[in-house]
């Protein structure tokens, strides 16, 4: 069961250059949709995978969590990210993407981490393949980097919405599940090691995802992958505050009403209206 309510990029105003927030914006407004939409799909499908789509993309799938415990839940995770960083590379190296092995991991968002260490072209390390070119590694990364960052929010500029990269990353996911092609993808889970929900190489298969993988990444990159865990974290803090809203808000419009809880103006206009 794919999960996709709630406001996109555009109509949250997550869509502007520099925002220090930039997906994390829309948690507020898509909180409270979820709390509405999830258990109602558990009741109507209870033994249904949960994939996640909405953004802010791990706080969501936290979320889900929270909301159908128990049940088996993932998010599409910086899969996305992952093929435009593929993408970019081909463009500049002139190679088929399929040659290409690149992962981006953590968040889906402004702190996801671009595995530069990782990068291969046909199992050649990127600066091997690199040696002997005409090509600045430096300027590569620069290029690369802006293109699979801002490559979402410049999608949005123009044409208004980003919808087919991201079903096409839903199509895929849903295909490896149903299929049971035990593939290994950066999607995003709940992770034990990390105490929030974020994209790592994961197995994923007929019963959603069945393994979790810890690449050997370097020092500029395990940093960056922390900064991705403290932002995910801060932001389950928020899901916290807004789930002791949501409960306070539910337990006081839960409760019945007499005539002597109303303010007094209103308890006048109630017993003059009876008599």
């Amino acid at each position: 069961m794919v999960l996709a309510p709630g406001i996109n990029e555009k109509a949250g105003g997550a869509d502007k250059p520099g925002d220090k927030e930039g997906r994390l914006r829309l948690l507020d407004t898509n909180d409270p949709i979820f709390r509405d939409v999830v258990p109602k799909v558990i009741a109507a499908a209870p033994d249904a995978i949960l994939l996640v789509a909405t953004n802010p993309l791990d706080p969501m799938v936290e979320l889900t969590r929270r909301l159908a415990s128990g049940k088996i839940v993932l998010g599409t995770g910086t899969f996305l990210d992952s093929l435009r960083f593929k993408t970019a590379l081909a463009d500049h190296l002139e190679v088929a993407p399929e040659s290409i092995s690149a992962l981006v991991l953590g968040e889906h968002g402004l702190s996801s981490v671009l595995l530069w260490s990782k990068v291969t072209i046909g199992a050649v390390p990127l600066d091997t393949y690199l040696a002997g070119r005409s090509i600045d590694g430096q300027t590569l990364r620069r290029s690369v980097e802006e293109y699979v960052r801002q490559g979402n929010i410049n999608v949005i500029k123009g044409k208004g919405a980003s919808e087919f990269g991201i079903g096409t990353v839903v199509a895929r996911v849903v295909e490896i599940i149903l299929r049971d092609d035990c593939m290994v993808v950066p999607v995003s889970a709940y992770s034990e090691k990390y105490g929030v929900a974020l994209s790592l190489p994961r197995r994923v298969g007929s019963s959603g995802v069945l393994d979790e993988f810890e690449i050997e990444a370097n020092k500029e990159e395990q940093e960056g992958i922390s900064k991705s865990v403290e932002a995910l974290k801060a932001a389950m803090k928020r899901l916290d505050r807004l789930d002791s809203s949501f409960q306070w808000r539910h337990h006081i419009f839960s409760q019945p009403i007499g005539v002597n809880d109303l303010p007094d103006q209103l308890q006048h206009l109630h017993r003059a209206r009876r008599s």
